[in-house]
């Protein structure tokens, strides 16, 4: 039987903010600029299987990574394997953990991440590297959203999508998928 503690869900849902801390060494940053996609997953899994222990990983993103791979703000989304199939959203920074919110909507287009994954900054070089550096010289004013997911299609992988785009002219873009689990871009 899951046993799903229903004071954070109820917090969340009246829009109480939910921090959880990760001990003495929840301030190291992993650089200035922010921290990995996989820097805070350690803690989110753990906080995650504290509110349901059936979730699974769905997807981590982000709307301002760093051509390094980091962001200041990470946003990862589980879903739980047992009806109702809810979906639970965490938020992490270098500083803390927070237990955003839950949806009983099912969305389409992604599946659980079955595969281990390389990190946001080992495929961010990739990206860079076919293409993202040019794309961002070429346009000094490029914001890059990031993405880590297995999509719904038969022998998925999970993958990692970056799209870089000109925030003066949004028809600008480039967009990069590696895969994942091999660190090769498709």
């Amino acid at each position: 039987m899951n046993k799903t503690p229903i004071m954070p869900v109820l917090l969340c849902l009246f829009g109480i903010s939910c921090t959880l801390s990760e001990g003495p060494d929840r301030f190291v940053k992993e650089s200035e600029e922010g921290i990995t996609a996989g820097y805070k997953y350690p803690g989110v899994s753990a906080a995650m299987l504290k509110v349901d222990t059936s979730a699974t990983l769905v997807s981590i993103t982000t709307d301002a990574m760093n051509p390094n791979g980091t962001a200041q703000e990470w946003s990862y989304k589980f879903r739980s394997s047992i009806s109702p199939y809810v979906s639970y959203y965490y938020t992490a920074t270098y500083v803390d953990i927070r237990y955003d919110s839950l949806s009983g909507l099912m969305t389409c287009g992604d599946a659980r991440i079955t595969h281990s994954w390389v990190n946001s900054n080992v495929a961010a070089g990739i990206a860079e590297s076919q293409g993202g550096e040019t794309f961002r010289k070429n346009n000094p004013d490029c914001a890059i959203w990031a993405g880590l997911g297995e999509p719904l299609i038969p022998n998925p992988s999970v993958w990692w999508h970056f799209t870089y785009c000109s925030r003066s002219d949004p028809s600008k873009r480039l967009n990069v998928r590696i895969d994942a689990a091999t660190a090769i871009q498709f």
